[in-house]
């Protein structure tokens, strides 16, 4: 059962996560489409989904003992580096 569960949690986070994180996207940028947006954000979910058990090992867990704040931090370096490779790409 666990393994459903996870499971059922990545599926709804694929789609869920693209969707709700691009609209910040299209409101700063003031772009019409969702599409680009959601696409990049689709891939990032996928390498920080296969990059994260990389990264948080011991000796980071020190320095953040909560997990989901280290996947806000990473998700926070993604939202910084799309944002300016899509304002430098819209203009």
């Amino acid at each position: 059962m666990p393994k459903l569960k996870k499971a059922f949690y990545f599926m709804l986070g694929l789609s869920v996560v693209p969707f709700l994180l691009s609209i910040p996207y299209a409101y700063i940028l003031q772009a019409d489409n969702l599409k680009e947006f959601k696409a990049y954000w689709l891939i990032a979910y996928f390498i920080i989904y296969l990059i994260f058990p990389l990264l948080y090992k011991e000796d980071i867990q020190k320095h953040v003992p909560n997990r989901y704040a280290f996947y806000g931090i990473i998700y926070a370096v993604f939202f910084i580096l799309g944002l300016s490779m899509f304002a430098y790409v819209l203009e």
